[in-house]
């Protein structure tokens, strides 16, 4: 007997150990997982990175272009301004609607901070339009949210005081919020809206600045400024043009009937000491 005790305890130890070894093992697994793969890069944001210069500095923006070389095509300043946590994806919703529909060049500021911003971008896509093909006398000027309310501010200021001539303006679903117009001259704000390109404004039902949308289009209108108006049964702010719904896609074709009819009808040249033989449409 003392032989097979000795004979199964050595077994029995033998089998303890291993069951000690799998709850070790086990402990280990709960306490430090495995460690995981890599992570895949990310994909690179769409557009060519571009710098603005703005006083001492720069500003970053990204531009997108067709994929054929063009010429005489129209340059639009897009301002991207709604929620940041919505990301590169839709910073370049837009931008990629428009070049993807019709060949145009799009210059993107992504939350952009001021007027003065805005207005050295413009310049900027003026300053290149003989390098990427762009009608100098077809420069848009467009926005979401927020941003829409700057290029509002910024077709404003061009007229006054900027001396950019801007041949269209897309504001979509702006946000107009108290004291939106703050930073314009007296003399601006008594001339109100008249001289300032034709425009295409969309809102939803659900944006929260709905009532304001449509006091906006009605002064527009009053000023004497061409306006394309239309509110959807949906909210666009926040969801953005890329939701993949009835209403929103509603807003996209629309707006894009309105760019292509602002392509073929109008046009702003530029004055005289900022022409420098930029290409033009016949």
């Amino acid at each position: 007997m003392g032989l097979l005790n000795r004979l199964f305890g050595r077994k029995d130890a033998g089998r303890k150990d291993a069951d000690c070894a799998d709850e070790a093992d086990a402990r280990r697994t709960d306490a430090e997982p495995p460690a995981e793969d890599p992570l895949e890069e990310p994909a690179p944001e769409p557009g060519e990175e571009v710098a603005i210069p703005l006083g001492d500095g720069a500003i970053p923006a990204r531009l997108f272009e067709p994929e054929a070389a063009t010429y005489g095509v129209p340059g639009i300043l897009w301002l991207h301004g709604d929620d940041p946590a919505e990301g590169g994806s839709a910073r370049a919703e837009v931008a990629q609607l428009l070049v993807g529909h019709r060949p145009c060049v799009v210059l993107v500021l992504d939350h952009p901070g001021s007027r003065e911003e805005c207005h050295a971008a413009l310049l900027w896509l003026l300053d290149h339009a003989r390098m990427y093909g762009i009608a100098s006398d077809q420069l848009f000027v467009g926005g979401v949210g927020p941003a829409a309310d700057l290029a509002l501010e910024l077709c404003l200021f061009e007229r006054d005081e900027g001396n950019v001539a801007v041949a269209y303006q897309m504001p979509l679903y702006p946000t107009l919020g108290s004291g939106w117009d703050a930073g314009l001259s007296d003399l601006t704000r008594a001339r109100g809206f008249a001289g300032t390109p034709a425009a295409t404004v969309i809102t939803g039902m659900g944006d929260p600045s709905r009532e304001e949308v449509t006091d906006l289009v009605a002064k527009m209108r009053a000023d004497g400024v061409e306006v394309d108006f239309h509110m959807y049964r949906t909210r666009l702010r926040g969801t953005g043009l890329a939701v993949d719904s009835s209403d929103v896609r509603q807003a996209r074709d629309f707006l894009l009937r309105q760019f292509d009819e602002a392509v073929a009808a109008h046009r702003a040249p530029q004055p005289r000491e900022l022409w420098s033989g930029l290409p033009t449409v016949d």
